[in-house]
């Protein structure tokens, strides 16, 4: 009987090597071509499957505790068929730009994952099993001694992030007016009154405020080389308290060391740190947020938790205040911390959730107030995702849609837009909107429509809006860094670095005076050329899709590992992250605060869990 399940299990590991390679082979057809799928090759990939699946199979029979062994093939299993859908999904939008069409082609999309996550199941178990260990022996973790001061590392990391920063501010002297500056610095010229809430108000006033020292020096040039040293020195201190808190909870010197490297080095931190966008800035509130939400969870108690609590309060009012969708991910932050968080203190955190949000807003209306602004923003940027997918539907359906849907379309959104579709950017959609339709006037005509069109095409739909994030989401992505490749000067690559600052408000514009041109060349290969394209493995690093699946991972590795108070602070960047997923567009200096905050999550990982009295 023994000698029978031997052979029947033998039979088995084949079988599933069989499938498994068949799910490699698709990949292959898109990533390297026909001529490699299903080639000689394949024997290799299926030899190479049957080890593995074999050599997992008697790991896992190693496991004496059944449900651990089950709850690792549970999360094992989920994990390898939620990243081959990834990739399966990814590669047929890299390519058509849908997924596969018909109900052929509907079932293949379901099957291949299948078939992949087989590939996929021997390599997420081994990370998933070596996950469990390390968790075990965080509680059994021998105290340190001769530790480093904290307010030293604060200091030294301070000063070396921005030695680091230096050059690169030389290169693009005096500041990368690049992005929404156009807009704003002409509203910061012409006065308060003409401040659009489009953009946060507090940040058009500091750009106000720069310009105007600018004046009194005698040079725009140099107000805005001070607003690029401000900028600095306020993302340089977020990113040397979350070093200090790295340190303090994982003990790790290495990671210290790398992480200081990681921010001070790493050309997208160090290029974005001057550019003259909101985004900085929210990037360090971003960060200082979760920060003082450790603090108050981990590393203080009594009267200096209150103080915490009083300073995370005014810390997340001026966080929302810089970016309009912070103030979504802080409302979804409390409803998760009022259902998870430990009963004691569900009164309290509701309070202070339900503080930050109220003071954001009237913290909106008081700085709208105080500088006399009439204008208000356009209010087209939340209503990007059915845009795109009504859209989608005009372009893909325009000749085979019936008669009542097409009106119902036309009515919102004009047919003659319809071509101007563009799968992976809402703004050409959104710019036909303005013109044609009242969204705000008729909310309910307007979700009724978009309901109505969705149940009959919900293919389009769901093609449309991960085609439009799949940047987030799909690690071989690249449109993140090419769909809006073109403008002054080309630089508009993964950063977008072109120096346009003329308007009827500063006729001449504002000079780029390179101080260090030969660093602003190598800069530019990198940041704007996209070179790190063809830099193996290190390629990943410039990926926003690498950081989002951290993200998630490292939130469903502390579910697994059954660390809850660690998993209700690493919640927040995922909340963040679901906001992003209803924006326009897929853009590098959105994901940025996700990008800075990945070191923190591994030091939260790394900590003991008891956490008290680090």
């Amino acid at each position: 009987m023994k000698s029978y399940m031997k052979y029947i299990h033998k039979v088995m590991i084949l079988f599933f090597a069989f499938l498994g390679t068949y799910g490699i082979n698709y990949i292959c057809y898109f990533v390297v071509g026909i001529k490699f799928s299903n080639s000689i090759f394949s024997i290799f990939i299926y030899i190479g499957n049957a080890f593995l699946l074999n050599f997992t199979y008697n790991s896992l029979k190693d496991i004496i505790d059944v449900n651990i062994r089950k709850k690792q093939i549970i999360y094992a299993s989920l994990l390898s068929l939620l990243f081959a859908c990834m990739l399966v999904v990814g590669y047929q939008i890299k390519t058509y730009n849908i997924t596969l069409v018909g109900l052929e082609g509907q079932f293949l999309s379901f099957l291949y994952p299948i078939f992949l996550s087989i590939s996929m199941f021997p390599f997420i178990n081994m990370f998933i099993s070596g996950i469990r260990k390390y968790s075990q022996n965080l509680d059994h973790r021998e105290e340190y001694k001769n530790l480093w001061n904290t307010k030293k590392i604060f200091i030294i990391s301070l000063v070396i992030i921005f030695i680091c920063w230096i050059p690169v501010f030389l290169a693009y002297y005096p500041s990368i007016m690049a992005y929404d500056f156009i807009q704003q610095s002409e509203q910061a010229m012409e006065g308060f009154s003409y401040f659009s809430s489009h953009h946060p108000l507090v940040h058009t006033w500091l750009i106000w405020f720069f310009l105007q020292i600018g004046l009194k020096l005698g040079s725009l040039e140099n107000g805005m080389a001070l607003y690029s040293v401000f900028q600095m020195l306020i993302l340089t201190s977020a990113l040397s308290y979350s070093l200090v808190t790295i340190y303090r909870l994982s003990r790790k010197k290495w990671l210290f060391i790398i992480t200081l490297l990681f921010y001070g080095i790493f050309p997208f931190i160090s290029v974005f740190s001057i550019e003259a966008t909101k985004d900085v800035i929210f990037t360090a509130l971003f960060l200082v947020f979760i920060l003082l939400f450790i603090e108050r969870m981990f590393l203080c108690e009594g009267t200096k938790k209150r103080f915490i609590d009083c300073v995370w309060i005014l810390e997340g009012i001026l966080m929302i205040l810089f970016r309009n969708n912070a103030i979504y991910a802080v409302f979804l932050l409390g409803i998760v911390l009022v259902i998870f968080i430990e009963k004691k203190e569900k009164v309290k955190i509701g309070i202070i959730m339900l503080l930050m949000i109220l003071g954001g807003q009237l913290a909106f209306g008081g700085v709208a107030f105080a500088i006399g602004t009439k204008e208000k923003g356009n209010p087209r940027e939340k209503y990007s995702v059915m845009i795109q997918q009504l859209a989608s539907v005009g372009y893909y359906q325009k000749e085979f849609m019936d008669e009542e849907t097409h009106d119902m379309i036309d009515e919102l959104i004009h047919e003659e837009y319809w071509e101007r579709y563009n799968p992976y950017l809402a703004d050409t959609m959104k710019e036909c909107v303005d013109y044609y339709g009242d969204w705000e006037d008729d909310m309910y005509g307007v979700f009724h429509t978009w309901a109505v069109v969705g149940l009959k095409y919900p293919k389009e739909y769901i093609d449309a809006f991960l085609t439009m994030t799949s940047g987030y989401w799909f690690i071989d992505d690249v449109t993140w860094g090419e769909v809006l490749n073109f403008g002054i000067e080309g630089r508009m690559g993964a950063l977008y670095t072109y120096m346009y600052s003329e308007s009827d408000a500063i006729p001449e514009g504002i000079a780029h005076e390179s101080k260090f041109p030969q660093l602003e060349i190598v800069l530019e290969k990198i940041v704007s050329g996209n070179a790190f394209y063809n830099w193996p493995v290190a390629s990943n690093l410039f990926k926003p899709s690498l950081y989002c699946w951290f993200v998630f991972l490292n939130l469903i590795m502390l579910q697994y590992t059954k660390q809850k108070k660690k998993g209700l602070i690493a919640v927040f960047p995922l909340l963040y992250l679901l906001t992003l997923l209803l924006g326009p567009v897929v853009n590098l200096r959105y994901v940025l605060p996700i990008m800075v905050s990945v070191p923190l999550l591994v030091g939260l990982f790394m900590m003991k869990n008891e956490g008290r009295n680090i």
